[in-house]
């Protein structure tokens, strides 16, 4: 993952952060000001949650104990009203 930083015009490289990846699922939740990344295929399914912490500039692997089934292909999104984010639907791994 890379950031880039406008004002310097300098792109920066992260240590910690997810494995380069497809099909995976992300979304920002604007109340929390953080990003959600489930799932995907980096050659094998995947089932990890990552947020990204647009305040510290972090990602972190939540490795929640409850989660959804490794999946790619799936859909995410922030509702607003609720406070939530929402995943659905992708193809699921055996």
């Amino acid at each position: 993952t890379w950031t880039y930083d406008y004002p310097t015009n300098t792109w920066k490289k992260f240590d910690i952060a997810p494995t380069n990846r497809q099909n995976h699922a992300m979304t920002y939740d604007i109340a929390k000001k953080k990003i959600v990344l489930f799932g995907g295929n980096n050659g094998q399914p995947n089932y990890e949650t990552w947020i990204y912490d647009v305040n510290t500039n972090t990602w972190t692997n939540k490795n929640p104990s409850v989660a959804p089934s490794a999946r790619q292909g799936h859909a995410m999104a922030y509702d607003n009203t609720n406070h939530l984010v929402v995943l659905f639907g992708g193809g699921y791994y055996n």
